[in-house]
Formats: C-alpha cells, structure tokens, sequence
C-alpha cells in the first residue's frame, strides 16, 4: 500500500493536465488541442497552402487607388423654433449626407459637370448606364466626425489620376445642390410666411372686434387679480343656499320638540318637571326660577326616595329591621335640615305651574316654528333667482374666456411670424446661403489600397489553417483510437487501473545468472518506471480485493499482441514481492509462453494435464527460486480441445483448490475475441483485468472484448493501458507503442509469435490475425500433442 509512489502521483497529474488541456472533450464537446497536436502537420500544411495561395493572388491581382477629400457642411443658422415645417432643408446627419451626395441625380450632375466619360477608367466600359453604376458602387461617403458635419468621399478604381478626379467632382456638385436647395427653399419659406402672417392679422383684427361687440351684449363681469371672471350670481347663490340649510335645521330642532312634549303628556302620569327639562326652551326660565327648582330637586330626588325606601323596607323587615332604622335616620335627618318642605303641597303646587309653562312653551314653540318656514319659503324664492341668474353669467363667463384665448393665442403665433421674416431676410444676404461650407482637405493623388501584402497573406494563411483543421477534424472523427485517459474511461465504463510504460527490452540489463527474461522488469529492474506502472496495478487490485473471497485473478486482452502474459507475469511478480503467496496459471492452452517468461525448461506435466488427472498437482507446478512467494503452473501439453476443458467442472475444481493453497491465483487467458477460452474461464474467477494496447482499432476492439465479458457476467476489475510510449508528445497522440516488431516484450525471441500480429489496422489485419491464431498446428512444448487416452479420458470427463 505504500507503494503507491510516485510514477502513479506523475500519472494522475498527467491526467489532471489532460483533462485541464481538454475541457471540450471532458464535457463531450471537441477536442480543439487535441486534434491541433495529433494532427499539426496537417494545419502547418494549410498555412503554407493558403499563404501560397496569397502570394500568388498578389502577384496576378490588378492594383486598386483610392482618393479622399474631406469636407465641412453645416447649418449656419438653426431652425426657427415653433416653425419647422418652414425652415431651411437641415442636411445634417450621418444618414442624410450618404444619401444625398450618392444619390443618382447628384452623381449624374457630378459625371456630367466634370466631364467623367472623358476619363480612361470611364471610357473602358461600354455605356453611360454602366459608368453610373460603377460610380455608384466605387463612391464611399464616410462621416469623420460624431455629429455626421465632417465628410470623407473617397473613390477607388484601377487608374490613380482618375480617382482625385472623381472626387473633385462630386465635391463641386454637392456643394452647387446646396446652394440651390437653400436658395430655392429660402424664397418659398418667405413667401409662405408672409402669407401666413398677413391671414393672423386679419383673424386678429376679427377676433378683437367680435370680443368688443360680446362685452357690449354680455351682463357685468368683474375679474380678480389673476384675470379671471367672477360672478356675483354664483356668490349670491352660495349665500342663499348656506341660509336655507341653516333654517331648515332649526325648523327640524322645534318639531322635534314639540313631538317629545306630545308623547311625555300622553302617558297616565306625566312628570312635567322632566318635560320642561327636556326641553331647550325650558332652560332659558330655569334660570330665572332658580331657588324654586333647587326646592322641587330636593323633594324629587331627596325626600320622596328616603320616603319610598323607608316604606318599602318597613313593609318587608318590620319597623325594627337595622336597615329600616339607617333609612329612618337618613329621613330624620333630611327633615331637620329642610323643615320647610312639605311635599304633598309642592307637588300640588308645582303640577299647576309646571302646567301653565309648558303651555306656554308650546306655543312659543308653534310661533317659533312658522317664522321660520316663511323665511325658508323667501330663501327658496331667492335661491332659485340666483340659479338662473348663476347660469346665464356661467355662459358670458365661458365666452369671454374664450375670445381672451384665442387673441393671446393669435397675438403669440403673430409675434413669431414676424421674428422668423426678420431672420430670414438677415439670412438672404449671407454668401452661403444659410451653411458654413468648407473644404477641408483636397482630394488626394490615389494611393494604393489593394491588393496589400499585409493583410492577404495572413487572411489566407487563417483560411488555409482553417481547411487544414477542418480536414484534421474529419480524419480524427474516423480514427477509432483513443485518444485521453478520459475518454478510454468513458467508452469502456470501466476505470483505468494503469499505464504501462513502453517496455525497451534491448535497454534491460538482466540479472547475473538469471534465466528470466528481460521483459520481467519487476525482477530486473525494479525501480524503473515500468516495474513501478506495475506496482501500481497491484495496489489498484488490493483496493479491489479486499473481500478475501477475491483471490483468483483473470488477465485477458481483447487480441493477440496486446501484452496479457506480460501483465501477468510481472502483476504476479509485484504481489509475490510484497510477501503474499502466488500461483501464476499459464490456461493460454494454445499457445502457452510463460514459462519461456520464466526461462524454464519445457516440461509435459502443467496444468492441461493436471485437470485431466493426468499428472498430480507437486509435479505440475514449478517454483520460482529467484521470485521467492511465486509459484508457476505451465500449460503443460496442450489439449486439443482447449474451450472444453476450461469450461469443464474439474477446471472449476482446480481453481476452487488453488484458492485454499495461495492467497492469489492469476490466470493468463488467450484473448477475449481471438478464442471463447478467455470468456469460458472469466466466468469461473473473481475478477478481470482487461489489457489492451493504442492503436488505430483499439476502440471497437476494446468494446467488442469489454461487451462479450459483460455477456457472462464477469466482474472486470478495470483495464491497463500497455506499451505506453511516454516521448510520443502527448497521452495518445501518435501511435508509437511499439508496433514496430511489437517494440515491447515480444521482439525477444520466444518462439512465441505475437509480434507478428501488427497493429491492426484495418478488420482485415483483424481477421487474418485470429485466423493465424487459429491456423498454427497445437503441439506441445516437446513438438507432440496429447496422447490419444488422454484427450479420450479428457472427453470422458467433459
């Protein structure tokens, strides 16, 4: 677990500097960089093509002059406010100055007054309909300033005398249209104005003769400050309207009071005093009979409760009763202190007079009551005169209002009217007729605008690097490699377990005395890069392993040729390093190589025969004195029905027994698409590593082995990318894997054969290698196959 070092630290920052490089193809968009690095000869070949391309044009294009003269025109007066549908022609703007001075009429006069069919450039085309229209199309009128004031003509054509000559005369005919337009426009803006005042004088002198004869007609109308109208009708009815209200009020008050005193005197046993006192007249005597109302409030509210009281508690306690003695007590004492009131006289005494003055308060009251509707009826009277008299002043008052308007409003446009004439006669006598007109710059002697070096060569050069990248992006959708570690991620759904460096095996000292080859890196040297990539698959497998039910290990490839049997042999030798007991399997029955990895002798007993029974497992497996921990089981002799036996129940056996004797077992496979051994033996262990070199198919081949392994349910660990060629400039970006002779174990001479198969370039190349996986005769190591009894007792137990 501590080895996961530095060469697995370099490749996951190679693959954060990828994916930083490629953000387009990490979100599935285009991978700009990635095609301009794969593909840069392709873009350097545009540039150099389009920049000829250039050039050449340069030297066959016609050359082009261009001439410019600059000019100032502005309105020397401004429009007169309140008057511009009267005012001079305003030529300002950017618009108006383009489509005045390329108008056809102005061109025309232009080609006429300077004589432009007689130039060389005019005289080459065939008519005047023609000439106009290249006038037309070569004329630019360009504004040099924000407000549009300042002008820059300009004209291009393929004779540089006749451009200024051009110039010159569209210059000339804008400026004669000025003069004319302002000329003509000037005469017709007086003589409309003058119209238009002589008809306000005569509506003036109208509207003030009528106002005249309407204030003759008209009642008198006074005006406030403001000159307003006031009506003294609307103010009288205002009054009468106030008073009316008022008296109505009072009217209501009386009848009111005169109701309440007939309801109090119909009940059985009216209390008059309570009647004056709810009435407002009765308070005005109350005050004047003081002394008598204190009196009749003492016996009212005193005396007759204490009586009533004593009377009533008497009745139901008796007379010695402590409440009826507090009440006796009050009662004694009221009488010592008004020994004067005799109750039942004042009562008598008071009904009679209380009697008389609400008599008299009635008819005070009626009086009161038929005054004042008189006076309403009066007040109507008036209200009713002064409506009349309000509405028909309102209509004088509307009248007046409007004849006042319509003189001021008369006056005022007449006022303007004559300020505009004075200015416009001011304006007759001024040399440019109302615009400040200046030349600023005379048109120039053409100068060459085109063709020019500087801006051809690098535009065709863009164009050129352009077509280049687009016919790169072309080649590099049909190229069915992989190109980042992202992407092979992505395709396969599957994660990348490492990346073995190119494995140079000529560059590989071996060991003193050692029979193993050069390619086992991880016994020869085991610090180099490459055995370090494989330490870092072994780490990946521990995370994978950690359920120790996961101990046999299948490394199979999609084709011959992609490096499996080094994989394996090297992964088996990083696990045995790191003190865990491995039996490396050889089940590649048809064409067995590791124990040539190993530098061993070729021996009959293996693990063909141990399936069969043939050979017990102590003679069939071989150690490994210099890979201490490692154990090796050779194919032995090859069977000749290879699928069978690696789908056969006692193949499963065999693998159940290699679990409980070592703590891995890893299994080299033939490859998954070449032969069905591969797929028949991943379905029997507990995990898959799938290996693969880059080349032009790896893609579909990857996916082709990647779908027949998911097919049967195999539990694919993840993949390992073989022969990495870390000077290739880039993750994927050539194909220099070591194709040539295979570059990377396989160049050694094994008798093996894989080299031979190439890098599959086409399904051709695929085709012709599986057959000639399939077409070289089965032997054994010894050069003879399996005895007859052999594969019959084989068969038997299948």
């Amino acid at each position: 677990m501590s080895q996961l070092t530095e060469f697995q630290q370099n490749e996951l920052q190679s693959n954060g500097m990828m994916a930083e490089m490629n953000p387009m193809m990490a979100a599935g968009g285009v991978d700009i960089w990635g095609i301009v690095s794969r593909r840069k000869w392709l873009l350097i070949f545009g540039l150099i093509l389009g920049s000829a391309l250039g050039y050449i044009y340069l030297l066959n294009a016609d050359p082009v002059y261009e001439s410019t003269g600059r000019i100032l025109v502005e309105t020397k007066k401004p429009v007169l406010p309140g008057f511009e549908a009267f005012g001079t022609v305003d030529v300002r703007g950017e618009s108006k100055h383009a489509i005045i001075i390329t108008s056809p009429q102005l061109l025309f006069d232009a080609y006429t007054v300077g004589k432009l069919e007689e130039l060389p450039t005019f005289k080459s085309l065939p008519d005047d309909s023609e000439r106009m229209k290249f006038l037309s199309n070569s004329l630019s009128v360009i504004p040099a300033d924000e407000e549009g004031n300042v002008l820059d003509i300009s004209f291009r054509c393929g004779n540089s005398t006749d451009t200024q000559k051009v110039v010159e005369g569209v210059v000339l005919s804008y400026k004669t249209f000025l003069d004319k337009t302002y000329k003509d426009d000037s005469q017709v803006s007086v003589n409309l104005l003058v119209a238009e005042r002589n008809r306000l004088e005569e509506q003036l002198e109208q509207l003030t003769t009528d106002y005249r004869a309407f204030q003759d007609t008209a009642p008198t109308l006074l005006h406030d400050e403001h000159g307003e109208s006031i009506s003294l009708a609307e103010k009288h009815q205002q009054d009468h309207d106030r008073q009316r209200i008022q008296i109505r009020h009072q009217i209501a008050d009386i009848s009111a009071e005169l109701i309440a005193i007939q309801e109090a005197l119909s009940k059985d046993e009216p209390n008059f005093e309570s009647v004056l006192i709810s009435t407002s007249a009765y308070s005005q005597q109350s005050a004047m009979a003081m002394n008598e109302a204190r009196r009749e409030q003492l016996i009212s509210q005193r005396l007759i409760p204490l009586q009533l009281q004593h009377e009533q508690l008497t009745s139901q306690y008796g007379p010695n009763h402590p409440e009826v003695k507090v009440v006796a007590a009050q009662l004694a004492r009221f009488n010592e202190l008004y020994p004067d009131l005799q109750s039942d006289s004042i009562v008598r005494r008071s009904n009679d007079e209380l009697k008389e003055s609400i008599k008299a308060l009635v008819g005070s009251l009626e009086k009161q009551k038929a005054k004042l509707e008189s006076e309403a009826a009066q007040l109507d009277e008036l209200y009713t005169q002064a409506e009349a008299e309000a509405k028909r002043l309102a209509k004088a008052k509307e009248q007046d209002r409007h004849f006042r308007e319509e003189i001021a409003r008369n006056r005022e446009t007449h006022a303007k009217m004559i300020d505009g004439l004075t200015q416009l006669g001011l304006a007759k006598h001024d040399s440019y007729q109302g615009y400040k007109y200046s030349q600023l710059g005379p048109p120039t002697m053409g100068q060459k605008v085109a063709p020019m070096p500087l801006k051809i060569l690098p535009i065709s050069g863009m164009l050129g690097v352009m077509c280049g990248f687009g016919l790169a992006y072309l080649i590099d959708i049909s190229d069915k490699a992989f190109r980042t570690p992202d992407e092979v991620s992505q395709v396969m759904r599957l994660p990348v377990v490492g990346h073995i460096p190119l494995i140079e095996v000529a560059k590989v000292k071996t060991l003193p005395g050692s029979e193993i080859t050069p390619v086992i890196v991880t016994v020869h040297k085991p610090k180099s890069p490459q055995a370090e990539a494989y330490r870092a698959v072994r780490t990946a497998l521990y995370f994978n392993t950690r359920d120790q039910t996961h101990k046999v290990i299948q490394v199979t490839s999609p084709m011959p040729g992609d490096g499996k049997s080094t994989l394996a042999a090297n992964l088996a030798v990083t696990i045995a390093q790191s003190g865990k007991s491995v039996l490396l399997m050889d089940a590649d029955f048809r064409r067995p190589t590791l124990h040539k990895v190993f530098g061993l002798e070729k021996r009959e007993e293996g693990l063909a025969p141990f399936v069969v029974g043939a050979v017990d497992l102590d003679d069939a497996i071989q150690t490994l004195p210099e890979t201490p921990n490692l154990s090796l089981l050779p194919c032995g002799t090859r069977p000749s029905n290879p699928s069978e036996l690696l789908s056969s129940q006692e193949f499963a056996n065999c693998l159940e027994l290699f679990k409980e004797k070592f703590d891995f077992v890893i299994v080299d496979t033939p490859p998954v698409l070449a032969v069905s051994d591969g797929c028949a033996v991943a379905a029997r262990v507990d995990g898959v590593i799938l290996t693969f070199r880059i080349h032009k198919r790896a893609k579909p081949l990857a996916t082709r082995a990647r779908d027949a392994l998911n097919n049967i349910g195999a539990n694919v660990f993840g993949l390992v990318v073989n022969g990495v060629d870390q000077d290739a400039g880039g993750y994927y970006s050539q194909y220099r894997y070591g194709y040539s002779g295979y570059r990377y174990a396989y160049n050694y001479k094994y008798g093996y054969g894989y080299g031979q198969y190439g890098t599959y370039g086409s399904e051709a190349a695929e085709s012709k290698a599986i057959n000639q996986y399939f077409d070289e005769d089965i032997t054994d190591s010894s050069g003879r196959d399996l005895s007859s009894s052999q594969l019959k007792a084989a068969d038997d137990q299948l």
